[in-house]
């Protein structure tokens, strides 16, 4: 235990036991994740270019499974599945 102990920031007395200075946190306010990576300006712009992109992709892709599902419909309709 006195290893693990020994680089955490407590200074060795004569008696083998580690006294520490002070009480250690390790506990420290998390920064929002696009304040940490992207704190330059052009990043940050950067990344939203990249989020409308894909925002705008997902929209393509849910626009044609609503068109598919209406032609669905309509199929089962003329079939007279459903009313």
């Amino acid at each position: 235990n006195q290893h693990k102990n020994k680089n955490r920031g407590g200074r060795k007395k004569n008696d083998g036991k580690i006294q520490f200075d002070k009480k250690i946190s390790t506990v420290k306010p998390k920064k929002k994740v696009a304040e940490r990576v992207y704190s330059d300006k052009q990043s940050r712009q950067t990344l939203l270019k990249k989020r409308k992109e894909r925002q705008k992709e997902q929209s393509g892709i849910i626009k044609k499974h609503e068109a598919r599902i209406k032609e669905l419909e309509k199929r089962l309709k003329e079939k007279g599945v459903i009313v």
